[in-house]
């Protein structure tokens, strides 16, 4: 184990865990495996892995190590073009789309490691990035971008959206401007259902919906419909 550990980040076959000094740290499953110091001066929210990547935010740019296994943990870390170099956040999708926000633009790599950063957006408050879509808030309407962001085009999914967050596979919530948790189960298109209100923290996945009431942490199933 590491200890302490400060943050932690799952995909289906890594774990990731940055300790209180800001060293990263992963381990490519099953668990016995040693774990591989990654990088050191790391924030939390400053990194994200798939069973593809490693990719971390150091000074302002998006940094990859790309390859599955056990091996590819030791590969060599590669700036993912140059277009970013002063982000102020990043998002991974668990396909490696990247989406990033430097000056105030969010830009999107569609395809992960090597592909080309494109402007998306400005003037957003709130973004996030799954397998097949790219989610922004603009005041309180959100917007949703549907695969990749050349030569495509907004669609408008709601319009008392305060964020979004959005799921692997495309289910939509929102915390609404009413304080609301709001999920549409079958993603783009699909009928708005309110999960929650009164709660502190929450978050959908492609198979449940978790919100945090005071200290307890509630779990509500559903059968995938995306």
């Amino acid at each position: 184990n590491v200890d302490p550990a400060a943050t932690v980040e799952l995909s289906a076959n890594r774990i990731a865990i940055l300790d209180t000094s800001g060293t990263l740290y992963v381990n490519q499953l099953p668990i016995a495996n040693p774990w591989t110091l990654e990088s050191s001066g790391v924030s939390p929210g400053n990194y994200e892995i798939t069973d593809d990547n490693v990719t971390v935010m150091l000074s302002g740019s998006v940094y990859i190590k790309a390859g599955s296994g056990e091996a590819a943990l030791s590969n060599g870390w590669e700036p993912n073009g140059p277009a970013i170099t002063s982000a102020t956040s990043f998002k991974e999708s668990q396909s490696d789309h990247l989406a990033a926000v430097q000056n105030g633009t969010l830009y999107v790599a569609w395809g992960g490691y090597g592909s080309q950063w494109t402007p998306v957006a400005t003037n957003f408050n709130s973004y996030d990035i799954s397998n097949n879509y790219i989610g922004a808030v603009f005041g309180s309407q959100l917007d949703i971008m549907v695969g990749a962001p050349v030569n495509n085009y907004w669609n408008v999914a709601s319009s008392v959206a305060a964020n979004v967050q959005i799921s692997p596979g495309g289910r939509v919530s929102e915390q609404d401007t009413g304080g609301y948790y709001d999920v549409a189960w079958g993603g783009l298109g699909s009928l708005w259902t309110q999960e929650a209100s009164g709660y502190v923290e929450a978050q959908v996945s492609d198979y449940q919906v978790g919100a945090i009431f005071g200290t307890e942490l509630d779990i509500k199933q559903d059968s995938p419909t995306v």
